[in-house]
């Protein structure tokens, strides 16, 4: 709905709006980025015939982790593909969001039903300092037992959804 906006600065209060609804600058919140790369998995997943993945959340009283895409056998949960956006603005928000996932998969473990093997699909800053960063909390996340591929490696994130 068209709107009216009492400001004192009316430059700064047009980019403002500009950036939100015209370069989008809401899409630049974690969970928008994950549910992007959720979308393009699926993309991928159904080009490939892959139609047997389905939602999961896997929970005790201490943890609760939701996976998009969970292969089942039986009663057993064999795979379960995870996206994850590491390219944050600020190398705290990198290592915040590596340990919050590093906490969920520990705890993952003592739930009674969880899946054997987890892929995280990782969306990695460009350069510097911030893959540096990225780089050292990937290889704290394989510590937990995790399988971490670039979101450009499609075959090797195809190969995981499809081998049981």
């Amino acid at each position: 709905q068209p709107r009216t906006v009492l400001t004192a600065d009316p430059k700064a209060e047009l980019d403002r709006l500009f950036g939100f609804y015209v370069e989008r600058g809401f899409a630049q919140h974690q969970e928008y980025q994950e549910t992007i790369m959720t979308r393009r998995l699926r993309c991928v997943f159904a080009a490939k015939k892959i139609t047997d993945l389905t939602e999961h959340t896997f929970f005790n009283d201490f943890c609760q982790v939701h996976f998009p895409f969970v292969r089942q056998m039986g009663d057993r949960y064999v795979r379960a593909i995870h996206p994850l956006d590491l390219d944050k603005a600020e190398t705290p928000k990198i290592v915040e969001h590596t340990d919050h996932w590093k906490t969920r998969l520990q705890r993952l473990r003592d739930v009674q039903e969880h899946p054997e093997q987890v892929l995280l699909v990782v969306r990695n800053p460009a350069e510097g300092k911030r893959l540096d960063v990225t780089e050292q909390m990937c290889k704290e996340l394989e510590q937990t037992g995790a399988i971490l591929l670039p979101q450009d490696d499609q075959t090797g994130i195809v190969n995981f959804a499809q081998v049981a």
